[in-house]
């Protein structure tokens, strides 16, 4: 996979995080994308359904962040339909799937 030619500089560089206007509708989404592939790095090759997060696992992708601010960047991005919400296997447990159009924000498939 590789990252859109059109994305800024920043995401290719790593330094979205550090800018004042971070975050972005589109670092969100690139942190959530990066943190589900750097989880599976023996992965060789990708489809949109691989894309899923559990919602409980967030924390991990936002550490510095509060959970409210977390819960409104998700509510952005789903109203995007850059990411869909689903139940998860267990009660209680919801899953987070980067839509087809939210990975082509950031990669070219």
């Amino acid at each position: 996979m590789k990252l859109k030619n059109s994305l800024p500089i920043k995401y290719h560089v790593g330094a979205h995080r550090i800018c004042l206007s971070y975050p972005t509708e589109t670092d969100a989404l690139y942190d959530i994308i990066e943190h589900v592939v750097s989880s599976n790095k023996r992965k060789k090759t990708w489809k949109a359904e691989d894309f899923k997060i559990q919602l409980s696992d967030m924390k991990l992708v936002f550490s510095d962040m509060s959970t409210e601010t977390i819960k409104t960047i998700l509510t952005t991005l789903h109203k995007n339909n850059d990411i869909a919400m689903s139940e998860g296997e267990q009660p209680g447990e919801y899953v987070v799937a980067v839509t087809q159009q939210g990975i082509s924000k950031i990669y070219e498939m």
